[in-house]
């Protein structure tokens, strides 16, 4: 395209055409305005795109051929004013075309029709059905883009292009929905003939509730009920992904509308109870219950309930509020085909957490069995891993007096300590608790010597009298005595036998466990004994924060292993008992 030329068509200069006029024949002219760009634009398509109305007007009053040219992507000016939300232009382009068009009813495809004898040419397309290479018509180009008046337009233009569907199987009624053309939606609805395609299976209600309005889902439902319960490739329906957006008063909206598409099942089984369950709507549980309360009944393809999912998929904050639901209470022993309860499936994956909250309801069996025989305690004691949740979930369950089968009750009075597992690397163990010793020793040993409040001009200490630093001296002489004990325990182990090694690698735990508390009451009584004398408040507080850390560390500790990055809830096999885990158990005296 002539650079002049492509600098009016932007800038919408109309005057810059009747200039072109004047030089050359007609034939050249006609040549010269329809020049393309790279992209196979011609002018129509760069002033429409930028809204230039007039230039528009005085290109199509010299060339009308214009009108009907494509660009690279098959659009033609109506395709880009449609997109660009320009109404004016797109009435203006649809007024050019109306006379070539007036003959011209239903689309055509371009073949000739033969009616005796003779045969006539084919009969011209509709500009506004016209198709780029997506196939999508002028209308679907502006419902993508949103345009509520271009679209409202081209359907008081021609109701029928509510009927095309593009190539990825999208209707204008199906993007009015996703986009929230409510006027398009409504104009639509109220016609004869219109799709309700769209991609994978979808229909427009499923757009309406993924966007999450409920102007035009009310609307949907109130003209076509029977898309509620229309279910997509993958069987779902709307109140599907209505539950998993947890949107509320979207699923209050579709269950008074039709209750029966509760039961609905997708093709891996579940129902919207059991997507919204698995995924914490507990409101959308609430909601699906109270219209449906017979919804719970509904079981996926194993067996599994919603509170199974709950529990297996969930966090247990959801779970806490979900089994506040009555209804969801009852189903705390319900059991899948492998005879698992939501008790089995959490004690599998070793969540404290969840365990302690379905005990609490106090509806829970503890004595309930699988098809395997195996209680919850069993299945904890089964498969020992290295996890702090298991020693925690195993101490709670032996408290909530959970009980074991026979089968497994001289075996069961055991348990498996952590250095015992086949994967702990007790050589790398001792190691670093040899090194963290040296340095706590080093630290109380150094501490000894540069004294809290210093020292006087005789040499002794100036705080000598104060029992704070009495208990300095005393806590960081204890630290300094575990600590050092636990270092030449260690040496000593690291050059005997692998029994010698686990029982000095457990006692240097605990030494040092002793000796970090010990260095924690130094700090605590050494700053107490400087800052008391001058600020109480100060002292007291400094106390206060130092005595949280053993507190702070625990409640960490039982976080950490009850948080949802934990639990590995997808990939964990089935716990089974073996040869080899029999041999390598542990006796313990009972607590």
């Amino acid at each position: 395209m002539d650079l002049k030329l492509y600098k009016a068509a932007r800038k919408g200069d109309a005057m810059f055409l009747d200039h072109t006029t004047r030089e050359g024949d007609e034939q050249q002219h006609q040549e010269y305005l329809c020049s393309l760009t790279h992209q196979g634009n011609n002018i129509v398509h760069v002033a429409a795109k930028l809204g230039h109305k007039s230039f528009v007007d005085a290109a199509l009053n010299k060339y009308t051929k214009l009108l009907h040219q494509e660009n690279s992507r098959g659009d033609t000016p109506l395709h880009v004013a449609a997109s660009a939300g320009h109404v004016g232009i797109v009435d203006l382009l649809i007024e050019y075309a109306a006379p070539e068009t007036s003959q011209a009813g239903e689309v055509m495809t371009g073949s000739n029709v033969e009616e005796e004898g003779a045969v006539e040419p084919p009969m011209p397309i509709l500009l506004w059905r016209m198709k780029n290479k997506e196939n999508n018509t002028a209308l679907h180009e502006a419902m993508k883009s949103k345009r509520k008046e271009v679209a409202v337009s081209l359907l008081n233009v021609d109701s029928q292009l509510a009927a095309f569907v593009n190539e990825a199987g999208e209707s204008p009624l199906y993007l009015a929905a996703e986009a929230h053309l409510y006027k398009a939606l409504r104009k639509i609805v109220n016609q004869t003939s219109f799709s309700i395609d769209g991609p994978f299976g979808r229909n427009p209600l499923h757009a309406a509730v993924l966007t999450n309005s409920p102007k035009c889902t009310r609307l949907l439902i109130n003209a076509r009920p029977d898309l509620i319960k229309l279910a997509d490739s993958s069987g779902k329906t709307a109140l599907h992904y209505v539950a998993e957006a947890n949107s509320f008063k979207i699923t209050r909206m579709l269950l008074m509308k039709d209750v029966t598409c509760a039961h609905v099942q997708d093709n891996d089984g579940n129902s919207p109870l059991h997507v919204a369950a698995s995924l914490g709507g507990h409101r959308t549980v609430q909601a699906i219950i109270k219209h449906c309360p017979d919804s719970t009944e509904v079981l996926i393809k194993t067996g599994r309930n919603a509170l199974h999912l709950a529990v297996s998929k969930n966090t247990i904050l959801n779970v806490k509020r979900i089994l506040k639901i009555p209804e969801m209470r009852e189903l705390i022993n319900g059991q899948d085909d492998e005879g698992n309860t939501p008790l089995h499936i959490a004690t599998m994956y070793h969540h404290y957490m969840m365990v302690r909250q379905l005990i609490k309801t106090r509806c829970v069996d503890l004595s309930a069995k699988n098809k395997k025989g195996l209680t919850a305690l069993d299945i904890c004691e089964l498969e020992w891993e290295l996890s702090y949740g298991q020693v925690y979930l195993w101490r709670y369950l032996r408290r909530q007096k959970a009980s074991r089968t026979r089968v497994f009750s001289q075996a069961t009075r055991v348990l498996r300590a952590t250095l015992t597992h086949p994967k702990a690397d007790l050589k790398q163990v001792a190691n670093t608790l040899s090194v963290v010793a040296a340095l706590l020793a080093t630290v109380t040993f150094a501490a000894a010597f540069t004294m809290p409040g210093g020292y006087n001009s005789s040499g002794a200490a100036t705080l000598a009298k104060k029992l704070a630093l009495l208990a300095f001296v005393f806590s960081d002489t204890y630290a300094m005595c575990c600590s050092m004990t636990a270092v030449f325990l260690l040496t000593t182990a690291m050059v005997g036998d692998p029994g010698f090694l686990l029982g000095a690698v457990s006692r240097s735990n605990c030494l040092l466990f002793h000796a970090l508390n010990g260095a924690m009451v130094a700090f605590q009584t050494g700053v107490f004994a400087v800052l008391s004398p001058d600020s109480l408040f100060s002292a007291i507080v400094v106390c206060i924060m130092a005595s949280s850390v053993p507190f702070l560390v625990i409640r960490l500790r039982v976080m950490s292993q009850s948080g949802p990055h934990s639990r590995r809830l997808m990939h964990r096999r089935e716990p089974k008992i073996t040869t080899e885990q029999e041999e390598s158990k542990i006796e313990i005296v009972e607590e």
